[in-house]
């Protein structure tokens, strides 16, 4: 695998490990960590390799605590609470996220993402069990069932034919009373990132952008839903637990879905 200051030649590798100490985390980044390249190359803050190290790892571990909340928020009125949380970090990428969950004793962790050097380098680098992903959410199951299904800025790039199908095959791998996940971009993302962008009668916005270069856009681009698409594509069995608008970075919403019983 590949340490970032050979992913970003001129960024200084004691700053990266320095960083990387300071949140507690392994400093290795794959070299095809698509929100690394995104930040030192085409984001505001890139060029700035101390910026962009302090975001990559410490956003990161704010993500993790927004999960922490959503959960402990939905449990809120729950008796029997799993000592570990069998939690599927689904999409999980390069593992930008998945280094600090695994150092969180709260969860018994498994990872899935679509790409093998991303299940390779989540097994072998970052010691976590996964597998991979598919593109057909038909196609898509899961070695077990878990407490918590959570898929971060996932819902925000799937266009409408698998939009319902998605959510239909990760609530199946939930464990009955666990929890569903994920984030959206919703009218909080469409005011502040895609004024342009108007919803169809549905309160859905599909177009043909990603940062997933190797996946084609008939499976992944951009998506914006108001949350009555989201509302609408709840069937039985599923218990709205929360709903917070705008919650992650400031904008996306967050979701989550209770298998009833």
């Amino acid at each position: 695998m590949t340490e970032i200051a050979e992913i970003v030649p001129n960024l200084d590798p004691d700053l990266a490990a320095q960083t990387a100490a300071h949140f507690g985390v392994s400093p290795i980044i794959h070299s095809k960590d698509y929100i690394m390249h995104f930040l030192f190359f085409k984001s505001v803050i890139s060029k700035n390799e101390t910026a962009v190290l302090n975001y990559y790892f410490g956003n990161a571990l704010n993500c993790m605590k927004n999960l922490g909340t959503v959960i402990d928020l939905a449990d809120r009125h729950t008796d029997k609470k799993p000592e570990k949380v069998k939690l599927l970090e689904f999409a999980s990428g390069y593992g930008r996220l998945t280094r600090h969950l695994v150092n969180d004793s709260r969860y018994e962790l498994t990872g899935c993402d679509i790409h093998d050097e991303a299940i390779d380098f989540l097994e072998n680098t970052l010691s976590v069990n996964a597998f991979k992903s598919t593109l057909n959410p038909d196609d898509f199951s899961t070695p077990e069932s878990y407490d918590v299904v959570f898929a971060l800025s996932f819902f925000s790039h799937i266009p409408k034919k698998n939009w319902k199908p998605w959510l239909n095959a990760l609530f199946k791998s939930v464990a009955p009373g666990g929890l569903l996940i994920f984030t959206t971009h919703g009218q909080t993302s469409r005011d502040k990132h895609f004024p342009d962008k108007e919803f169809d009668s549905e309160g859905f916005h599909f177009y043909a952008d990603t940062d997933q270069e190797d996946i084609d856009m008939e499976f992944y681009g951009t998506t914006v839903t108001r949350p009555d698409y989201v509302l609408n594509q709840m069937d039985a069995g599923m218990q709205m637990g929360v709903f917070i608008e705008g919650l992650w970075w400031n904008h996306q919403d967050v979701y989550a879905i209770r298998k009833l019983a």
